[in-house]
């Protein structure tokens, strides 16, 4: 689910590729068809998982990234973020000469919230107002469009 506020362009989604128990577990062999529906121009990405390389380290130095999820941010999406927090060990940024990889996760493994916050500023379009933002929400791609209903 999508929403743009203001001119900036958020997208989430909470699926995962190597948590077999968690709630929006989805198999290597499928998850490429949740990543899909990941429309392009959005200005910040929110997943649960971290794509492979940026910020998925564990507690034993295994990467819990998503090989996938990382070719869509890179080759596909270009995100100007990507907000996660699946891997707790591995909390801070990292940038790739386009996209900033944000990992965070404000609990340890322990789940102690250790922790800092992590604040950054995402640039507004010329066109946006402060003052009186426009929000719309929008779903996944439909015939390479994207469907929008404003409030």
């Amino acid at each position: 689910m999508g929403v743009e506020i203001a001119g900036v362009k958020f997208y989430g989604s909470p699926w995962v590729s190597t948590n077999k128990t968690a709630a929006f577990y989805c198999s290597r062999n499928e998850i490429m068809k949740k990543w899909n529906r990941i429309p392009r121009g959005i200005d910040v990405l929110i997943t649960c998982q971290p794509p492979l390389g940026h910020g998925d380290a564990d507690y034993i130095e295994e990467h819990l990234g998503d090989v996938d999820l990382l070719g869509t941010v890179a080759c596909r999406i270009g995100p100007t973020f990507h907000v996660f927090g699946y891997s707790r060990e591995a909390f801070g940024m990292s940038f790739n000469g386009y996209t900033y990889f944000v990992n965070s996760a404000m609990c340890t493994r322990s789940y102690n919230p250790s922790n800092d916050f992590i604040v950054f500023d995402v640039p507004m379009p010329d066109r946006a107002s402060k003052s009186s933002p426009n929000i719309n929400y929008f779903t996944g791609l439909v015939q390479n469009s994207i469907i929008r209903k404003k409030l």
